[in-house]
């Protein structure tokens, strides 16, 4: 986004994604057809101004704190909190 909160949509920076040892990253995508980036770092060029990052608990009950990160744009963060695993596998809708 920019100063103003839009979204910059022929923006193209390297994101970067940190969950600490609470989370882990399971994949990255940027949406543009020829990329052949690596689907598993820890960053990702953004592409059309949007990028996605699919995150998993490491299975420790506790807060998550997402940081995200780009050249020219102030650090995003975004904190979740983990559960401890169910054994119970009906919805918790």
């Amino acid at each position: 986004m920019n100063d103003d909160g839009n979204i910059v949509s022929d923006a193209h920076n390297l994101v970067t994604f940190d969950f600490g040892r609470e989370g882990k990253i399971t994949g990255v995508a940027g949406g543009h057809p020829l990329s052949h980036e690596d689907h598993k770092s820890n960053g990702r060029w953004g592409y059309n101004g949007k990028c996605l990052v699919l995150m998993q608990s490491t299975g420790q009950p506790g807060q998550i704190r997402s940081t995200t990160t780009s050249s020219g744009f102030a650090p995003s963060s975004l904190s979740l909190i983990s559960l401890t695993k169910r054994e119970d596998k009906t919805p918790i809708f």
